[in-house]
């Protein structure tokens, strides 16, 4: 079954002028057009990891902060 998707004449014009595979009638392909790209949910599920583990770091830097300034110390010295 094809997925349609509406498209402005902008999108289309783009679209017209990328190369096409050979192999295949895929525009965004991984092998030469044979298969659509596919694992968004694994790509995604690192993603969403990778996006946590930035956030934990970036909490911990904030609770630095909060206790410095907690004792009067200034978060950061030249």
């Amino acid at each position: 079954m094809p997925h349609i998707v509406p498209l402005t004449d902008d999108a289309i014009s783009v679209l017209e002028t990328l190369p096409r595979f050979k192999r295949g009638d895929h525009l965004f392909s991984t092998n030469f057009g044979k298969q659509p790209v596919n694992g968004f949910s694994k790509a995604k599920t690192r993603l969403d990891r990778e996006m946590l583990r930035s956030w934990r770091a970036i909490g911990r830097v904030m609770v630095e902060i909060a206790e410095r300034a907690r004792f009067g110390s200034l978060p950061f010295t030249t």
